[in-house]
């Protein structure tokens, strides 16, 4: 009697330290530590920078030299090194972060390099606390927290916050707050989360405008989905108006110091490296002022907005000449966007077939997930597809990168790890003859 007992009392305990082990593992706090933790050894094991060349090339190229400009006294200034003037080339949240951590740590030295990569990997850590209530507000907690754990240890992704001093993961993470911003007026459009939506806009123009054209699709679903209540015109409305507060003082700044109305200048420049006579679907590195004299030369003679603008005329006329090739090439950079582009041997896996078997594998997946997620009616479903239709749009005309689908990264992990488990839970068919 006791020994049944026991095991009575034995399966009660058991399956409670399971749900507790559970409970841990799906703890978002439990996988923010874990990415942040495994971000910090690999950039501890593997310091990168000591064996670089002590400058900006090591530090997101023209983002680099900004940041020295203005640590030097120079102000916002100077992308391609030299005292060259004001510049738009970039908006002013990643710069001036860099600047910051230059100024306490010192320009381009290993202790920055380790702080930045420390902070890159803290946003990285945070997206994932993102992605499971992405996944609770839309294809369910399991997926969520299945797809946090992938972007918590992949190799692919941690690379990016360890090794690339870019903007590349503090877009990501704000990708993904955008959409869960958006999500949450889905189930509770209260003024409150508009407002914070319409900051984190404000945010996103001044860290990466390229993401701004998630916005009037956002406000769109927005619109669809709670177009009936009477609070949401006056709540985008509020969205619309912070967003366009947000970006201010960077206009005004531009257009005071430089006669440049917008809030990044180089668009011209990144069409032009895209296409001009001899373009592959790939940017055409030998033509950027950072490599080729002869073009920062030009640059220094024109001033930034002319030279810009002078790229721009060239890439148009190109354009308008060559609609056959220019439909090619963007064939290759929609292939490239999804499948990774062959011109980075610093991209990991460094070996070209590999990597780009995952990536494909990936966005297929992903691609595929949003889609069965439509079909199932899943809530948010034609949200999550319609960001990764409308983010890479631009790269399409102009050039990519695989650092560049990054922002989408967490959507595709989700929508795959629900594709997983969609299919998984299904239960077969049993034939009819079979039934009883």
């Amino acid at each position: 009697m006791s020994a049944n007992n026991s095991k009575v009392v034995e399966i009660p305990q058991a399956a409670e330290k399971s749900a507790s082990l559970l409970k841990l593992v799906s703890s978002p706090l439990t996988i923010f530590l874990a990415a942040l933790l495994a971000r910090l050894v690999d950039l501890s094991l593997h310091p990168w920078f000591n064996s670089a060349h002590p400058d900006h090339l090591a530090f997101g190229y023209e983002i680099g030299r900004v940041a020295q400009s203005i640590v030097e006294g120079r102000g916002f200034s100077s992308p391609f090194g030299g005292d060259t003037g004001p510049t738009a080339w970039y908006t002013p949240a990643y710069p001036l972060l860099l600047a910051g951590i230059f100024k306490i740590f010192g320009v381009y030295s290993a202790a920055s390099a380790w702080v930045i990569s420390a902070v890159n990997s803290f946003f990285a850590a945070l997206t994932a606390v993102v992605i499971v209530g992405i996944g609770k507000e839309t294809v369910g907690t399991k997926p969520g927290v299945t797809a946090a754990w992938l972007w918590a240890l992949l190799p692919y992704v941690m690379q990016w916050s360890v090794r690339w001093v870019w903007e590349t993961s503090l877009s990501a993470l704000l990708l993904a707050a955008v959409v869960y911003g958006t999500l949450l007026l889905r189930r509770e459009p209260r003024v409150g989360h508009f407002v914070g939506l319409g900051l984190l806009w404000a945010i996103v123009a001044n860290a990466n405008p390229t993401l701004l054209t998630l916005l009037p699709v956002t406000l769109a679903w927005i619109w669809w989905r709670q177009r009936s209540l009477p609070s949401v015109k006056a709540g985008m409305a509020t969205v619309l108006l912070l967003a366009m507060l947000g970006c201010v003082p960077w206009v005004a700044r531009n257009y005071l110091t430089m006669h440049y109305l917008g809030l990044r200048s180089n668009f011209g420049e990144e069409l032009y490296l895209g296409n001009q006579p001899g373009a592959e679907g790939l940017i055409i590195l030998w033509k950027h002022p950072i490599w080729n004299n002869a073009e920062l030369n030009d640059y220094r003679r024109l001033g930034e907005i002319a030279y810009i603008a002078q790229k721009r005329k060239l890439a148009m006329d190109f354009i308008r000449s060559h609609p056959g090739t220019f439909f090619i090439i963007t064939l290759k950079r929609i292939a490239y966007f999804w499948c990774g582009a062959p011109d980075d041997p610093r991209v990991h896996p460094s070996n070209v077939e590999v990597r780009a078997t995952f990536l494909f594998m990936m966005s297929l997946l992903g691609l595929w997930g949003c889609v069965r997620a439509i079909r199932k009616k899943v809530p948010g479903g034609r949200l999550l597809l319609s960001v990764l239709i409308f983010y890479p749009l631009i790269f399409y005309i102009t050039h990519t990168h695989v650092r560049y689908r990054h922002p989408v990264d967490p959507i595709l992990l989700l929508a795959a790890a629900y594709l997983f488990f969609s299919y998984s839970q299904e239960k077969p068919l049993l034939h009819p003859e079979t039934r009883n």
